[in-house]
């Protein structure tokens, strides 16, 4: 009733995600009314009963603001940020990583006085408090043994929601994947790779392995080109050739350091290195793809004798060539 009344479309969705803990509360509220005042059980049902429906109702009603805030900074995040990758920009991109620690914060300061206002309320710090310090050593060696890996990774997590180190929509390098950084939660970060897979790694083990920030500063990248030719091929010409393309795509940003090098040579040829600058690591690999392309169809065109050959030495010193493939 409820969400069908509400004047704005996020407010209905945060009351229609809140519905069945809101339910689950007034139905424990109303159950507590009537053991106070009509219902009356025996005491060990009383002392099962008095708790279970205290729990439910902090419970219900900790779910249910959870589930609002979610809404809430959903509509934030749609209506600020929109889709988040690394053409994004820096500020986007720590605006929504700040919204998911703040969804953390939260969880943990509701969890903490829910656990804290239930205590108050069956009054258990004075019947466990003795039998707590008592047995203090104890709890704290398996909770620390039970609860290593779950905590390690919570504080990893807020270490990074700290730092940023990495921010969601990020593009990384990790253990040999390209991905984006998708969502970052309490014990896992999930990652987005090029061709769709989703990665899920441990925060812990993330921040303790070295990994390739791409869009630290900002989304440009460089990307090389590689190819191996003829020694009798035209650095000069090949080389006025790829600035002429590469200024005519429009993935390709900063003419100014376009730029062509012979970065190796052997026996069989040399290697011709050509840089170009992307705006994000997307457009640099199709602008990769492309520039290459478009020099293997110019040689092939109009030099098909720059291709890498093979050099044989015959009788009477004369040299015999075969080109490679042919």
């Amino acid at each position: 009733m409820l969400a069908r009344k509400a004047p704005r479309a996020f407010m209905r969705q945060a009351v229609d995600r809140a519905a069945m803990p809101l339910a689950l509360m007034v139905t424990a509220f109303v159950a507590q009314i009537f053991l106070n005042l009509a219902v009356s059980f025996s005491g060990p049902v009383t002392n099962i009963v008095r708790p279970a429906l205290i729990i439910i109702m902090v419970s219900g009603l900790g779910i249910a603001a959870l589930r609002v805030v979610d809404a809430i900074l959903d509509r934030i995040t749609l209506r600020v940020v929109g889709d988040i990758d690394d053409t994004r920009s820096l500020e986007k991109r720590e605006l929504y990583t700040s919204i998911f620690a703040l969804r953390r914060i939260i969880v943990l300061f509701m969890v903490g006085f829910a656990i804290v206002y239930v205590l108050l309320r069956l009054n258990l710090f004075e019947s466990i408090g003795m039998t707590l310090l008592a047995s203090a050593g104890v709890l704290t060696v398996l909770l620390g043994i039970a609860g290593q890996a779950i905590l390690g990774n919570i504080l990893a997590s807020l270490q990074i929601a700290l730092a940023k180190p990495v921010r969601i929509g990020d593009s990384i390098l990790f253990e040999g994947n390209w991905a984006y950084v998708e969502s970052i939660y309490y014990t896992f970060i999930r990652l987005r790779t090029w061709d769709e897979r989703r990665i899920v790694v441990p925060v812990r083990y993330f921040v303790s392995k070295p990994f390739e920030n791409w869009s630290v500063k900002d989304a440009r990248i460089y990307s090389t080109i590689r190819l191996v030719l003829d020694h009798s091929a035209d650095i000069d010409e090949l080389r006025d050739k790829f600035i002429e393309l590469a200024k005519a795509r429009d993935g390709v940003i900063d003419h100014d350091k376009l730029c062509a090098y012979v970065s190796g040579q052997t026996s069989e040829g040399q290697e011709m290195s050509f840089y170009v600058m992307s705006p994000d690591p997307t457009s640099g690999w199709e602008t990769e793809m492309q520039l290459r392309e478009d020099l293997l169809a110019y040689i092939r065109e109009h030099h098909p004798d720059w291709w890498p050959r093979e050099r044989v030495a015959g009788e009477g010193g004369a040299a015999r060539m075969s080109f490679d493939g042919a």
